[in-house]
């Protein structure tokens, strides 16, 4: 018969080793000495002190200085439309 280790897994129902015991000797207090408050101290302002505002300094014209010509194909009338 094969020597057994020494360090055996308790089976369902056995007594663990108390030196590997899970429990510690003080348990957790699941309730902390100080109960943390929901409410800080200083409310967060929901409004900066200046507020953002919409529209920028100089408005961006969505027209470019320079319009771009449309590209042209060399077979193209003047009206856009590609000849037969």
């Amino acid at each position: 018969m094969p020597a057994q280790s020494q360090m055996q897994h308790p089976r369902p129902g056995q007594i663990p080793n108390p030196v590997h015991d899970p429990v510690p000797d003080k348990p957790v207090d699941p309730v902390p000495d100080q109960p943390v408050d929901p409410t800080p101290d200083k409310p967060v302002d929901p409004q900066p002190d200046r507020p953002v505002d919409p529209t920028p300094d100089r408005p961006i014209d969505p027209v470019p200085d320079h319009p771009t010509d449309p590209v042209r194909f060399p077979d193209e009338d003047p009206d856009g439309e590609r000849s037969q």
